[in-house]
């Protein structure tokens, strides 16, 4: 996972929440995933897959069937999340928002001290985290770690990817401060089209790791 940052509601849902009985299934969900995909730059809100308009769904990280008419209509509350990956598969399989349906989690992208709590193995790509209530979240209600969905390989590709540029930008396996902070900006900020790059939460947290150890 990596850090979302919520900004403001669209325009379109301010006004609408304003009309007498607004309910949620009544706004322009259009332009609430638009504005969500880029608060996220078009990744998941859980497993930081690529996602566009017409793969994403929108997630209340607090469950809907807990939520009164007006609060489901609370930005602040909404993610945005792949979904198509996991439709029609054995629970076992599914992943994401349609794995943890209308399940209570603990872990929330919106929060920096869940995200510092999270980790990853190198070498398998596997998502954990040291708090037990975060770990389960991650493996049991979002099933993180699916091997049927490659996610675990496909993270650990981009970070091998990584590795291996930065092995030839610094061909003495001493890596230099400045080339680790390069490479962070490169997987924290959007490119010209508004994107993140995929997977970029394990990324971070390794360049993170490693620029404890750097020279300067």
């Amino acid at each position: 996972m990596i850090l979302i940052r919520k900004g403001k509601e669209p325009p379109s849902l301010t006004r609408y929440r304003k009309l007498p009985y607004a309910y949620y299934d009544g706004c322009d969900k259009a332009d609430i995933r638009e504005g969500l995909l880029r608060e996220q730059g078009y990744l998941c809100a859980y497993c930081m897959r690529r996602i566009g308009l017409d793969e994403t769904r929108i997630e209340h990280w607090k469950p809907e069937a807990e939520l009164s008419e007006p609060e489901k209509l609370d930005y602040s509350n909404m993610l945005a999340v792949c979904y198509k990956n996991s439709e029609g598969l054995p629970e076992k399989d599914q992943t994401c928002d349609t794995r943890k349906g209308q399940q209570e989690i603990t872990v929330d992208p919106r929060l920096e001290a869940h995200i510092d709590s999270i980790g990853y193995r190198k070498g398998t790509g596997i998502i954990f985290s040291e708090n037990e209530a975060i770990d389960s979240d991650l493996n049991e209600r979002l099933n993180l770690n699916c091997r049927e969905q490659s996610l675990p390989d496909n993270r650990r590709a981009v970070l091998q990817r990584v590795i291996h540029e930065m092995a030839r930008w610094q061909k003495t396996g001493n890596w230099k401060a400045r080339d680790i902070a390069k490479m962070k900006k490169l997987f924290s900020e959007t490119d010209e089209a508004g994107q993140k790059k995929e997977y970029a939460g394990i990324v971070l947290w390794y360049l993170t790791r490693k620029h404890r150890g750097a020279s300067t």
